[in-house]
């Protein structure tokens, strides 16, 4: 139930996901395992209630907090205070 199988789409997929999910609303060990999957970047199946898909997008903003929480520390090592604008460099290679 927490695997798709092999060219599973559509309605099935939907069913299979919307019942592995339920299960995770029940499990007392739901956050460890979202947090588990996040830092392993499990790439297959439900893990926490989070589809693949889900979980990429959890780890996107994890990765821009962190980034952002690393820069503010930079900052007030500097001295510079939590106003001066700061700007975030993006890198454009693929």
């Amino acid at each position: 139930m927490f695997f798709y199988l092999d060219n599973e789409r559509g309605e099935p997929r939907a069913d299979r996901v919307r019942a592995a999910k339920e299960v995770c609303l029940r499990c007392p060990v739901r956050a460890r395992c979202l947090n588990y999957a996040l830092e392993a970047h499990e790439t297959h199946g439900i893990w926490g209630g989070y589809t693949e898909d889900e979980r990429r997008k959890l780890r996107s903003r994890r990765d821009v907090k962190s980034s952002q929480g690393s820069i503010r520390r930079a900052n007030d090592d500097r001295g510079l205070t939590s106003s001066t604008p700061t700007v975030l460099a993006h890198s454009t290679t693929q």
